[in-house]
């Protein structure tokens, strides 16, 4: 990524911006939960390596919250195609329901294919690791709708609960949605 990244870290928390920009957004806290998915696939990884998020060795797997369905906080495709090549690092996926049924209609529409230069030109390889994430339930209990002011509580594999009042805002920029 070509842009500046401010982080800040204390010594029981830390923020690492990926990405705060109208071509994508993406902040991880303390290396376990991740806040919006605007990146290209490639670019997400990349940033995540960057900042020492992910190593190869330390197959990392992450809670993702959603804030709104804008293109540059939500980005589909890339999530999907993060779930299937990148050995599903999300372990949660969580937003408001307009971002959770564009997740749904996004896998929907790469089953439906039939053009195999489509999604990168790993049609066969997405289509078998969604079909896979499906019969694993993973959609249906792993992505999950939340309302405004509801409280989720979040477990992460590093051995802590932590406990989000997600609240919807009105998001002040102009950026299509998906």
């Amino acid at each position: 990524l070509d842009r500046p990244v401010y982080d800040v870290e204390t010594d029981n928390f830390k923020v690492n911006i990926i990405a705060s920009s109208s071509e994508g957004n993406c902040t991880v806290y303390n290396n376990s939960i991740i806040i919006d998915h605007g990146l290209a696939g490639k670019n997400f990884i990349m940033g995540l390596e960057e900042k020492r998020c992910i190593t190869p060795k330390n197959n990392r797997r992450f809670v993702l919250f959603y804030t709104h369905e804008h293109s540059d906080h939500c980005e589909t495709t890339s999530l999907l195609r993060n779930l299937v090549f990148d050995n599903c690092p999300f372990e949660y996926v969580y937003g408001p329901d307009t971002v959770i049924k564009a997740i749904h209609n996004k896998m929907d529409e790469i089953l439906k294919a039939t053009n195999e230069n489509a999604f990168g030109g790993h049609l066969s390889e997405l289509k078998k690791g969604l079909i896979y994430l499906k019969k694993q339930g993973y959609f249906k209990n792993n992505v999950i709708a939340i309302e405004n002011g509801q409280t989720v509580d979040v477990y992460s594999k590093n051995g802590y609960t932590v406990e989000y009042e997600v609240t919807a805002i009105e998001v002040p920029h102009t950026v299509k949605n998906f």
